[in-house]
C-alpha cells in the first residue's frame, strides 16, 4: 500500500530530549519501505513532519517487528528516499520513507495488510483476534448485545426525518422490531493487552437485512463498534458507538486495533480506521471510563 500525503495538519516536535530516546511508529509497505509517523516522548504523542523525517528517526536504524510469542523480529534500516502519493509522481508533495532489509529476509509476514514497526520493542504487542464462536468471543457478544438491540431501535425510531445519505431509512426501516432479532449477529472480536489485571476487547458487529422494496440491490446494515472491558469478572460496554447504513457504508467507520503500546503505567492503543475514500491511523489512551484519541495520522483522503 502506497501512503498517501496527511489530509491534516501536522504540528512542530517539542526538542529532542536526550533521554530516554522517544519511541517511532512506522507503517512498514510491501516494498520493504517503512514510513514513520507517530513517536511518543515521555508522556506526550506527537506526528513526525514527514519533510525531515532523517534527523527525527531512531539513530540506531533498527525497526522491530512485535510478535505475541516470539522474540521482537529485527529488521534493518539504510538510505532515506522521497516518496509521492502517485508512483507517477503527478500527485505533487513529496514525503521520506527508509528503505529497509525487509524483502531480503526469509517468511515476509502476508503481503497488503497494514503492518507496523517500532523503534523500541518494549511494551509493545500485536492485537489478537479472538476466534469467531470461541467461548471469550461467545463471551463478549453477550455483553454488547444489548446495547445493539437498544442503540439500533433508537436509532430507527428517531430517523424520521428523510435522510439522502441513508437510502436504508429514508422511509422507515423495512423490517419490524420482532423480525429484527431474529436476524445474526456477525461480529469481529479483537483483544488488546492491558496492564492491571482488566482484560480488554474491541469489539464490531454488524446484523445486514434485505434491501427494501425500492432499493432491493443494496442490502442495509446495523453496525455496532465498542470496546468491553472485563475487571473483577465484571464486563462493562466502553464507548459504544452504533450506525445504520445502506450497503454504500458512506456513513460508517470500521476500526481496527493493530498494536498495543504500555509505557510509565499507561496503555496505548494503535488503530487503523477506515471510512468511505479515507483512512486513518489512530493512537487511543486507555483510560477507565474508555480510550480517548491523542493521535491521528490520515494516510488516505479523497
Amino acid at each position: 500500500m502506497i501512503l498517501a500525503l496527511p489530509c491534516l495538519c501536522l504540528v512542530a516536535l517539542s526538542p529532542e530530549s536526550a533521554t530516554p530516546e522517544p519511541l517511532v511508529i512506522a507503517e512498514l509497505r510491501d516494498d520493504g519501505i517503512v514510513v514513520p509517523f507517530a513517536r511518543y516522548n515521555d508522556t506526550k504523542w506527537t506526528p513526525l513532519p514527514l519533510d525531515s523525517l532523517p534527523k527525527n528517526a531512531p539513530s540506531r536504524n533498527t525497526w522491530y517487528i512485535a510478535s505475541q510469542d516470539a522474540e521482537p523480529r529485527e529488521i534493518h534500516g539504510g538510505l532515506w528516499v522521497d516518496l509521492v502519493e502517485d508512483p507517477s509522481g503527478e500527485a505533487g508533495p513529496r514525503f521520506r520513507g527508509q528503505l529497509t532489509d525487509y524483502c531480503q529476509q526469509a517468511n515476509p509476514v502476508e503481503r497488503g495488510s497494514p503492518r507496523f514497526v517500532v523503534s523500541d520493542p518494549r511494551g509493545v504487542s500485536p492485537c489478537e483476534d479472538i476466534p469467531p464462536d470461541s467461548e471469550t468471543w461467545r463471551r463478549v457478544l453477550a455483553c454488547i448485545r444489548p446495547e445493539f438491540e437498544r442503540s439500533e431501535s433508537l436509532a430507527v425510531e428517531t430517523s424520521g426525518a428523510p435522510r439522502p445519505d441513508t437510502l436504508h431509512l429514508q422511509w422507515g426501516h423495512p423490517v419490524s422490531p420482532k423480525a429484527r432479532r431474529t436476524y445474526p449477529l456477525a461480529a469481529s472480536v479483537t483483544a488488546v493487552r492491558v496492564v492491571g489485571g482488566s482484560a480488554l476487547f474491541h469489539i464490531t458487529a454488524t446484523r445486514k437485512y434485505p434491501g427494501p422494496s425500492w432499493d432491493e440491490v443494496c442490502d442495509g446494515l446495523s453496525v455496532f463498534d465498542g470496546w468491553v472491558r472485563e475487571s473483577g469478572g465484571r464486563p462493562a460496554v466502553l464507548s459504544p458507538h452504533f450506525t445504520i447504513e445502506n450497503c454504500d457504508a458512506k456513513g460508517i467507520t470500521f476500526s481496527t486495533p493493530m498494536l498495543s503500546l504500555t509505557s510509565g503505567g499507561c496503555t496505548f492503543v494503535l488503530v487503523d480506521e477506515t471510512g468511505y475514500e479515507w483512512g486513518a491511523y489512530v493512537i487511543l489512551e486507555l483510560g477507565s471510563d474508555g480510550p480517548k484519541r491523542v493521535l491521528e495520522y490520515v494516510y488516505h483522503c479523497l
